[in-house]
């Protein structure tokens, strides 16, 4: 079976990719996702 820890939380410290829920503005801003795909 395969997993991701991609929606952990907490994320795991070797996990490198922002959190958009400490964002500033959290999920609430206008593209709280526009580095996904650099960051995947």
């Amino acid at each position: 079976m395969l997993t991701t820890v991609i929606g952990a939380y907490p994320k795991p410290d070797y996990l490198k990719i922002t959190d958009w829920f400490n964002a500033n503005g959290g999920t609430d801003t206008a593209d709280p996702t526009k580095h996904y795909a650099q960051e995947v």
